[in-house]
């Protein structure tokens, strides 16, 4: 009867592999853009200046004032337990 033996190897295969590369070189555009920018027309004009004029301050000051605070404040208290009744005394 014949024998099937089973021996491992290993092979080379070549591996296809795609690269693809950005390559940026420094290139120099001129572009022409017109804009519309507005026209200032220059007009001479008379304007009247107060030299003096009265300012009406406020004076606003604080004053300390000492206000009275109710805080509610805990209390403990020790009370005795009553010692439970037994249960030997209903019989």
């Amino acid at each position: 009867m014949p024998v099937i033996t089973y021996t491992p190897t290993e092979e080379l295969r070549p591996n296809a592999t795609r690269v693809e590369r950005n390559v940026s070189a420094p290139v120099e555009i001129e572009v022409e853009v017109t804009r519309l920018v507005p026209i200032t027309e220059e007009v001479i004009v008379d304007v009247q200046v107060p030299v003096e004029v009265d300012v009406e301050i406020f004076e606003q000051r604080s004053v300390w004032e000492d206000v009275t605070v109710e805080m509610p404040i805990a209390v403990q208290t020790e009370v005795d337990i009553p010692a439970p009744p037994c249960h030997w005394h209903d019989i």
